[in-house]
C-alpha cells in the first residue's frame, strides 16, 4: 500500500486548526481535521490512528477526501434515500396541530 501523504495549501492549514480550536465545532469534524493535520506533520497513518483511537482506514479516508475536495471533504457525504413527501412548512403545520391543546366540544347531544 502506498504511503498516505498530504501537502496542505497554505490557506487550508489555518482553517483546519480553527476547526479544532472552536468550542462549537462538532467532534466528528474535529477528529477529521486532526487526522489530516497529523498526517501532514508526517506522523504516518498508523501513528495518527493510534493516537486518535481510530482505525488506519479512517485516517486514509479523511486524508483522501481533503486531498480531493479540500475543506468540503470533511463534511458528511450525501446519503441516499427516499425524498421528502411533504415540505418543511407542511411538516411544521402538522407538528403545530399535534402539539396544540385539544378543543373541547361545547355541546354534546
Amino acid at each position: 500500500m502506498q504511503p498516505c501523504r498530504i501537502d496542505l495549501a497554505d490557506d487550508l492549514r489555518p482553517h483546519l486548526e480553527r476547526i479544532i480550536r472552536l468550542p462549537t465545532t462538532p467532534q466528528r469534524l474535529v477528529l477529521r481535521a486532526r487526522c489530516v493535520l497529523m498526517v501532514n506533520q508526517e506522523l504516518g497513518v498508523r501513528e495518527t490512528a493510534r493516537r486518535l483511537g481510530v482505525r488506519p482506514q479512517t485516517v486514509r479516508k479523511w486524508v483522501g477526501r481533503v486531498r480531493k475536495y479540500g475543506l468540503k471533504g470533511l463534511q458528511d457525504a450525501a446519503r441516499s434515500g427516499r425524498p421528502h413527501q411533504i415540505s418543511g412548512l407542511e411538516r411544521a403545520a402538522v407538528v403545530d396541530a399535534a402539539c396544540a391543546a385539544p378543543t373541547t366540544m361545547a355541546s354534546r347531544g
